[in-house]
Formats: C-alpha cells, sequence, structure tokens
C-alpha cells in the first residue's frame, strides 16, 4: 500500500516483539502471549510457526511450572521487495522455577513480512507470511 513503507527500525521492533510473544512464556502468558502472534500472522505462517514451537512440548514444559525467555542476537534485513525478508538470530531458554536451565537452543529464523495497515489489531502494520526456524550452530 502507497506509504507503507517501514523503517528498518520498525521492522527489527516488529521481529523482537514476534519473537518475544513466541518464546517467553509462563503459566499466565502462555495463551495471550500465542494469541499476539496470531494477529500477527498469516494462517499459513501460522502452521509453520506451531510447527517450530512444538506445543505439544511447550505444554510438558508448563506441567512443570517452566518458563521460557528468549534473547535476541542479531536482525538482518536481507530483502526489501517484493516483501521484506530478515533473518533473526536468537537463543531460546526453558527455565525451571528455581532459574535452573531446563532446555536452550540457538536458532535462525527468516521471517517473509508483508507491510499492510496499521489497526487496532496490529499496531506494527506488518503481518508474517512465511516462517522458517532452524536450528543454530555457531562455528567452533
Amino acid at each position: 500500500a502507497a506509504g507503507e513503507q517501514r523503517a528498518p527500525v520498525e521492522i527489527r521492533k516488529f521481529c523482537e516483539d514476534f519473537l518475544g510473544e513466541l518464546f517467553t512464556y509462563n503459566r499466565f502468558t502462555v495463551k495471550t502471549n500465542l494469541e499476539s502472534v496470531v494477529k500477527w500472522a498469516t494462517p499459513e505462517a501460522l502452521v509453520q510457526v506451531k510447527e517450530a514451537v512444538n506445543l505439544a512440548h511447550r505444554s510438558e514444559l508448563m506441567t512443570r511450572n517452566a518458563q521460557g525467555v528468549v534473547e535476541i542476537r542479531g536482525v538482518l534485513i536481507t530483502e526489501t521487495q517484493p516483501v521484506l525478508k530478515v533473518q533473526v538470530y536468537f537463543q531460546a531458554k526453558a527455565l525451571s522455577q528455581t532459574t535452573e536451565v531446563l532446555e536452550e537452543g540457538q536458532y535462525q529464523t527468516v521471517l517473509l513480512i508483508k507491510p499492510i495497515k496499521r489497526s487496532q489489531r496490529n499496531p506494527h502494520g506488518l503481518i508474517v507470511l512465511e516462517y522458517r526456524q532452524s536450528q543454530f550452530k555457531e562455528a567452533q
């Protein structure tokens, strides 16, 4: 849409918020955080997101009162036309109530994002069209 360009800082913030909602959770926020992500992705992308998150495993973690935290390590905008293509490197952890690390992983995700009209439902005015996540191994 005309005039719907997004500055790099807005794109970065959207990616941080999207992954933050996806991987930061506790038993009180797990449902509402996932509901936020639903508003920021197409149905096709949501299928990919749900596979990447592994909801069955997350439910198991929730029975152990785990909480999830995410740390964004890097955001790289690689394409801006016809849609935005963004690579994000992040670390996700599941912690016990005593903050013991139950599991952690380094990940890379590639998001295809399209600017849309800003709304109350989607104040970023960006929607994820495709979500591809993989485990990331740093060179030793």
